[in-house]
């Protein structure tokens, strides 16, 4: 198995006898994908198919960790933006106002990242 991302940490204790409390814990905080308006998801996943949260090798364990983006480029939201500043314009007779123009993006955000890549 090939790692992207490997961090390796030495704990002094031994963490055996923790291995109940470790798995109670990790559950509690395990990775359910995301909904269409959450930029960000992050929780555990198990490392080994059908296995637990934490795999245990003699004393060591294996864990890790997954994080979901989405995508949504600053450049295509300014772009849809723009065009619907220019549509504000024509309708109102004068520039959408700073304010304005921070809703118009938030707005343009909500509706663009239910259709947003994830990695």
């Amino acid at each position: 198995m090939w790692f992207r991302n490997l961090k390796v940490y030495r704990l002094s204790a031994s963490l055996s006898n923790y291995a109940e409390q470790l798995q109670a814990g990790l559950k509690r905080h395990a990775f359910q994908s995301g909904t269409n308006l959450e930029m960000q998801s992050i929780g555990w996943i198990a490392p080994r198919e059908g296995g637990e949260l934490a795999h245990t090798v003699a004393g060591h364990f294996l864990l890790c960790l997954r994080a979901e983006k989405k995508l949504l480029p600053a450049s295509v939201i300014a772009q849809v933006a723009k065009a619907r500043a220019e549509e504000i314009e024509e309708q109102q007779g004068y520039k959408p106002g700073r304010k304005q123009m921070k809703e118009i993006k938030e707005r343009v955000t909500d509706e663009l990242l239910p259709r947003a890549f994830s990695v």
